[in-house]
């Protein structure tokens, strides 16, 4: 679930970035403590569970530069990504201007130019869960806006990517709303969801598109790369959909593409996640976590 805005100066963003910044250390009482690296900053649990947040995040934002840009180098997030963890489901949906119940995680993402002034992950506390569910597909988010700048991604690519970082359990379940509705004849034609600008309302539907982008993306990544699959999208806005797919997939038209991927389904797989060793206390307190 991803909230994008671009912000009409400069001295707006500073202000909401430094306000951010004082309420945080106001919260804390003190001197915030130090954990991992200086890319996120993690609000609403105890140090012991920010510091396996941190842990686990600094883990997938590799995976995920990685897959899609062939590389593990990740650049310095200034300002940092900041993971607010809310206590239940109506604080969360508070916070983020209301959000579909089954929702878990939302990101927000603002620029100034083709800069980004802020990243901001929320997510839900589950009981007995260390590292929210929700967080591995919020940062592909997040890693996708560092490189889309000029505007967002389709929705298909945003949301097929990051699903592909959900667990296995709820990858499978978007892939059978999607193979329920392609056997009902109610799946997305593939020319209709890539010029989809925006995530269907209708919950059905979006359980539909969901388990689709996932599979489409999936296949992708098996025809090619990562990177490829970004070059097929930018390109994709210059010279046209057909022509892009015949110059980075060997594909002539969104029809073939369609019958391919059709008779070629690919499973979807767990994506091996670092593990945390669960904390001692998992309790709800404040605190703000900054890795140098």
């Amino acid at each position: 679930m991803l909230f994008r805005r671009c912000l009409a100066g400069a001295a707006t963003c500073v202000v909401k970035v430094c306000c951010a910044w004082t309420a945080l250390q106001a919260e804390s009482g003190s001197t915030p403590a130090v954990f991992g690296t200086r890319d996120f900053v993690v609000v609403g649990v105890s140090p012991e569970r920010a510091e396996a947040i941190t842990s686990v995040a600094v883990e997938v934002r590799r995976d995920i530069v990685k897959l899609l840009f062939g590389s593990e180098k990740v650049t310095l997030w200034a300002p940092p990504c900041e993971i607010h963890v809310h206590q239940n489901r109506q604080v969360f949906a508070e916070s983020v201007d209301g959000a579909p119940d089954s929702a878990l995680g939302a990101t927000s993402i603002e620029f100034q130019g083709n800069s980004v002034w802020l990243r901001r992950i929320d997510v839900v506390h589950e009981d007995g869960v260390v590292v929210p569910s929700a967080l591995a597909h919020e940062l592909v988010h997040v890693v996708l806006a560092d490189h889309f700048t000029e505007g967002p991604p389709p929705p298909w690519v945003d949301e097929g990517l990051a699903t592909l970082f959900d667990d296995l359990d709820k990858q499978l379940k978007h892939e059978s709303d999607f193979r329920d509705a392609a056997s009902r004849g109610s799946a997305y034609r593939f020319d209709e969801l890539m010029r989809m600008e925006r995530i269907p309302e209708q919950t059905y539907r979006q359980r539909v598109f969901y388990g689709q982008s996932a599979a489409i993306v999936r296949w992708l990544l098996t025809r090619a790369d990562g990177p490829t699959l970004l070059r097929f999208i930018n390109d994709s806005t210059t010279v046209g959909l057909s022509r892009s797919l015949r110059m980075h997939y060997a594909i002539d038209t969104s029809a073939a593409l369609e019958t391919a991927w059709h008779a070629e389904p690919i499973v979807p797989s767990a994506r091996r996640v670092p593990a945390a060793v669960p904390p001692t206390d998992i309790g709800v307190t404040e605190s703000r976590v900054i890795s140098p």
